[in-house]
């Protein structure tokens, strides 16, 4: 049932928004202030190992999450800079295009989105993410400006 303009909603539906609103907050507090301080010492211990790059590339997917996608976008960068083997580095480069696409005015550069992606196709050809990989690629070249 829809509510008139002065009706209040039942209990049960403020008390599920109050927990979802606590949840939410309780979630972003835990990536904030647990779990990136923790990957955030991996990343300034170890800058040279495959720990470093998949710490990264977490710590940069919570940034994400959280609407940090500016902070994600140079840790990606220095990340995919430094190491060229770590088992996340694929995901790190698909992370960065999805950003680059998709992000906020800040982040947002289809034509650095357009070479991550290429970039991820020369590395990794037989990906199983492949397909999305070249997919957005593409759909960058027919419908960004100044892409070819």
């Amino acid at each position: 049932p829809s509510l008139k303009y002065c009706d209040k909603p039942p209990l049960n539906e403020i008390i599920f928004r109050c927990d979802m609103m606590i949840i939410i907050f309780y979630l972003e507090f835990e990536v904030e202030q647990v779990y990136f301080p923790y990957f955030n010492d991996v990343i300034n211990k170890y800058p040279q190992t495959p720990i470093y790059g998949n710490a990264a590339y977490e710590a940069a997917d919570s940034l994400k999450q959280t609407g940090r996608a500016s902070d994600a976008v140079s840790i990606l960068e220095k990340s995919l800079e430094k190491n060229n083997s770590f088992s996340k580095r694929g995901d790190s480069i698909l992370l960065l295009a999805e950003i680059y696409e998709k992000g906020d005015n800040n982040t947002r550069n289809f034509e650095k989105a357009y070479k991550a992606y290429n970039k991820y196709l020369a590395e990794y050809p037989n990906s199983s993410k492949v397909k999305y990989a070249n997919d957005r690629k593409n759909f960058l070249s027919r419908n960004a400006v100044h892409i070819k």
